[in-house]
C-alpha cells in the first residue's frame, strides 16, 4: 500500500490520508522513473568501458496525455544522462494535453518504428 504524507513530508507536498487517484498515480509514476533513473545512471559494471554510451529512451506521446507525467519522466531521465526522444502518435507533433498544455514532440512516432527505426533502451 503506498501512502501519501503531508507537504511537511513530502516534496510532492500531498495529503496525509491516501490521495486520489491521481496523487496516487503521480506518487508511483515518480517512484518508477527514479527507479529508472537510479538504474541508467548506475556505475558501469566491471568489464564495461568508463564513458559508454548515453541510454537511449523514447516517449511516446498523444493528445490528452498527462502533461505531469510525461514532464517528470522526461526530466528524470534526462537528469540521469539518458538521451530521451519525445515521439508524437498522432499526426502532427505536437499534441495538446489532458489541461491544454501543448508540448511539441521531437519527431513522429512513424519515424522511429519499423524499417526507420533504432535501437531503445527503453520505451
Amino acid at each position: 500500500t503506498l501512502l501519501l504524507y503531508s507537504a511537511s513530508n513530502s516534496p510532492l507536498g500531498l495529503r496525509r490520508n491516501p490521495g486520489s487517484t491521481l496523487e496516487m498515480r503521480l506518487a508511483a509514476l515518480c517512484l518508477a522513473a527514479l527507479a529508472v533513473a537510479d538504474a541508467l545512471s548506475a556505475q558501469p559494471a566491471a568489464g564495461t568501458k568508463a564513458g559508454a554510451k548515453a541510454k537511449r529512451v523514447l516517449v511516446p506521446i498523444a493528445d490528452g496525455t498527462e502533461e505531469i507525467e510525461v514532464v517528470t519522466v522526461v526530466d528524470v531521465l534526462r537528469r540521469a544522462g539518458a538521451e530521451v526522444v519525445l515521439a508524437s502518435v498522432e499526426e502532427e507533433d505536437r499534441v495538446v494535453c489532458s489541461r491544454g498544455v501543448k508540448i511539441e514532440a521531437d519527431c513522429n512516432i512513424k519515424a522511429v518504428t519499423g524499417r526507420q527505426g533504432k535501437d531503445w533502451d527503453l520505451i
